[in-house]
C-alpha cells in the first residue's frame, strides 16, 4: 500500500522549521501467494486510508525463478 504524498514540518534537528515533501511513501507491505483458485485477498488499510490518497503496487514473482516479473499498479 502506497501513500501518494505526504507533508511533514520538522520540528526539531537539522530541518526545524522546514516543511518537507514526500512522494510514493510505502505504508503497507504484504506477501499473497497466488493460487490456481480464482479469489480475492484482503488488504490491511492504514488509519488515515482515503480513497484517491493511495494506491496498490502489486509485484508478481515466480517462485522457481526469484525475479520481479512485473509491477501492478491499481
Amino acid at each position: 500500500m502506497i501513500k501518494k504524498a505526504a507533508i511533514t514540518v520538522a520540528t526539531a534537528g537539522k530541518n526545524e522549521g522546514y516543511t518537507l515533501s514526500h512522494l510514493q511513501i510505502v505504508s503497507n507491505m504484504q506477501n499473497i501467494p497466488l493460487t490456481t483458485k480464482p479469489g480475492g485477498a484482503n488488504l490491511n488499510l492504514p488509519v488515515d486510508f482515503s480513497e484517491g490518497n493511495f494506491e496498490v503496487i502489486a509485484f508478481v514473482e515466480n517462485a522457481s525463478r526469484p525475479v520481479s516479473l512485473s509491477p501492478l499498479h491499481g
